[in-house]
């Protein structure tokens, strides 16, 4: 069996080679090289999530006190400018656990209670007053705060201007490598985009002028990638 599946693996390996040889046999003489491009932006928009639990002898009175919790830190998203449409209820989770609490000279005392935790996501377009939002839902009633993100309400633009940089650096490259070898360059004969992930949070800078009031909050730049791979045709 073990014979078996070693000359499978064999013959694996050796189609891919294959394949791989005739593709650029294919191709004919050719340059491939790889262009990457990235960009730094700041970001426009932060998405926050903040969450209610309590606990009580019962699942009524757990479930009470909370949705009165929730009700005001709504309230307060909205009095702090945050419209309906960008709040979103991300988890509501109700269970029963056993709270020990210790007890000198004695075995821990055992009390049954119902745990009820919402969660919501607020997303923040004014990051201006970020902090001051962030202290409105925990004087509201938030006792749990599970991340902070930010981004940009439209990364279009930034995504292509990122795609546009690894383009011009795949064709400096090839000019240069073209150069040093005397050949010219011909046709693009193929192009794949290479997938580098999203954006991610560069450097943190302070942009938030009431620091010493809100809770501060840093607002770094946000770095987009892109990555690309240019084939050309080669002349004489």
């Amino acid at each position: 069996m073990k014979n078996s599946f070693a000359v499978l693996l064999g013959v694996i390996c050796l189609w891919a080679t294959s394949a791989t040889a005739d593709d650029d046999a294919l191709l004919g003489r050719h340059l491939r090289v790889q262009g990457q491009g990235v960009i730094q932006v700041t970001p426009d928009v932060a998405t926050v999530s903040l969450g209610v639990e309590h606990r009580a002898a019962t699942v009524e009175e757990a479930m009470a006190a909370n949705n009165r919790a929730v009700a005001s830190v709504l309230q307060a998203l909205s009095d702090a400018g945050v419209t309906d449409s960008d709040v979103l209820t991300t988890e509501l989770n109700i269970h029963r656990m056993v709270e020990r609490t210790p007890r000198r000279g004695a075995e821990p005392s055992e009390k049954e209670v119902f745990v009820v935790r919402n969660l919501v996501q607020a997303r923040i377009r004014d990051l201006g007053h970020l902090g001051k939002v962030i202290d409105s839902a925990v004087r509201a009633g938030a006792n749990e705060m599970r991340g902070l993100r930010f981004g940009l309400s439209n990364d279009r633009p930034a995504r292509d201007e990122a795609r546009a940089a690894a383009a011009a650096d795949a064709r400096h490259r090839a000019e240069q490598l073209a150069r040093l070898h005397d050949v010219q360059l011909g046709r693009v004969l193929r192009i794949a985009e290479r997938d580098t992930g999203g954006a991610r949070p560069e450097g943190m800078m302070m942009r938030m002028a009431d620091a010493s009031v809100h809770t501060p909050v840093s607002v770094g730049d946000l770095s987009f990638r892109s990555g690309i791979e240019v084939i050309y045709e080669l002349k004489d």
